[in-house]
């Protein structure tokens, strides 16, 4: 199956109900330290990844990934240590699309932004067996 072509854009408070579409379901959260959340534990997160672009020194660049017009998941990238160059990349997609190649063009775009504009040395990224 091809990929689907994604592109990641800062986030927008507009974007919460999609981003609730996903984080308001178990089998997305199941492997986060996270959720499901309720539509206002959605609205402060996306609220809160929206200031995050305001911040100085920024530290998290939270994006929304976008097919066409339609948000179907998010990363984030954040300078863990800016001394040493490192971060970590995270990202989650809406099962609608699992399979597709979406969760990789992610993580492809957050590590050539990681790499290439913010210059980091290390980019890490981990996945937390959460227990139901």
């Amino acid at each position: 199956m091809a990929r689907r072509a994604v592109t990641l854009s800062r986030i927008e408070l507009a974007d919460w109900r999609a981003v609730h579409s996903w984080a308001s379901l178990i089998e997305v959260c199941r492997f986060q330290a996270w959720g499901p959340n309720t539509e206002e534990q959605t609205r402060a997160f996306v609220a809160a990844a929206v200031e995050a672009w305001a911040q100085s020194p920024q530290r998290r660049f939270p994006y929304a990934a976008r097919c066409g017009g339609d948000v179907i998941g998010m990363g984030e990238l954040h300078v863990r240590n800016r001394e040493h160059q490192q971060g970590e990349i995270t990202y989650v997609v809406h099962p609608r699309v699992w399979g597709q190649g979406v969760g990789t063009a992610i993580g492809e775009e957050l590590l050539a932004r990681g790499f290439e504009e913010l210059r980091l040395h290390r980019i890490q990224a981990t996945c937390e067996l959460v227990p139901l």
